[in-house]
Formats: structure tokens, C-alpha cells, sequence
């Protein structure tokens, strides 16, 4: 009897840790802010600069991550992944910025809380290209340069 009412006590005490951290990734993300160490992608855009920031926000939607802040007269996108079980979530930033009439896309994913990110953020970058390249690609007629 003894024994079972420590283990429910340390269940109770783990559920009330991970929810712990999982609110302060939460918080975290509303805020833009990140721990770890950041993965980027800078990818080349078709079409105008309009069309590359609505790529861009229908490819976030695609990866899974939710869409937090987007400001098309500042070039920039916030979004957050959520709580699963390789990760406690990434924050993710998209910028866009126009050189000599090209415009080019610049995503950077950080794992919320480092300790926790067991390659989520880089998995989120990757199947961001992946995405940019299937849907953008076949409007180009070239490669992005990563």
C-alpha cells in the first residue's frame, strides 16, 4: 500500500513538473524569446515580395506551427511550434528582406527550452524547405540558395 501511494505521489510530481515547463515554454514563445541554439535556412523567393510572405505564412501553417505575430511592413513572421513529445516546443522567426530586386526568405527555428529539443527545430527547418522547394521551385525554374 505503502508503495503505490509514493508512486502516485512521484506521478503527480512529475505531471506537475512537465506542465511547469510547459507553460514556461508557452510563455517564452509569446514573448519571441528562445534558449537554444538556433537552425536557419535562407531561401530565394519568386515573384514579388507580397507573394514570398504569403508563402511563407502558408508554409508555416503546413509545418504545424502556429502563427503568433506577422508584420508584412517590417519583413517579419513569428510563429510556435507546441509540446510533443521530441520537443517542448520551437520558436520560430521568418524574415524577408529584398536585395537588387530579389527577395529572399530567412527562417530561424529555436528550441524553446534547450534541454528539451531533441532535433525538433532542425526537423522544422528541413520540412520547411522541403515545402518552400515543392510549392516555389516549379515557379522559378532554379534552386534556392540555402
Amino acid at each position: 500500500m505503502n508503495e503505490i501511494a509514493l508512486f502516485f505521489v512521484y506521478s503527480i510530481g512529475l505531471a506537475a513538473i512537465i506542465c511547469v515547463f510547459a507553460y514556461a515554454a508557452e510563455q517564452m514563445q509569446r514573448r519571441g524569446r528562445a534558449i537554444g541554439r538556433p537552425e536557419r535556412v535562407r531561401l530565394q523567393a519568386p515573384g514579388s515580395y507580397s507573394q514570398a510572405f504569403q508563402q511563407s505564412l502558408d508554409i508555416l501553417t503546413i509545418v504545424d506551427a502556429r502563427i503568433l505575430d506577422a508584420d508584412p511592413n517590417r519583413g517579419t513572421i513569428l510563429a510556435a511550434t507546441g509540446l510533443s513529445v521530441a520537443s517542448l516546443g520551437s520558436t520560430v522567426t521568418v524574415k524577408l528582406e529584398t536585395l537588387e530586386f530579389v527577395t529572399y526568405v530567412t527562417l530561424e527555428a529555436r528550441p524553446t527550452i534547450n534541454y528539451f529539443d531533441w532535433g525538433h527545430a532542425k526537423r522544422l527547418v528541413k520540412d520547411f524547405e522541403e515545402a518552400w522547394r515543392v510549392q516555389c521551385i516549379p515557379q522559378m525554374g532554379e534552386t534556392p540558395t540555402s
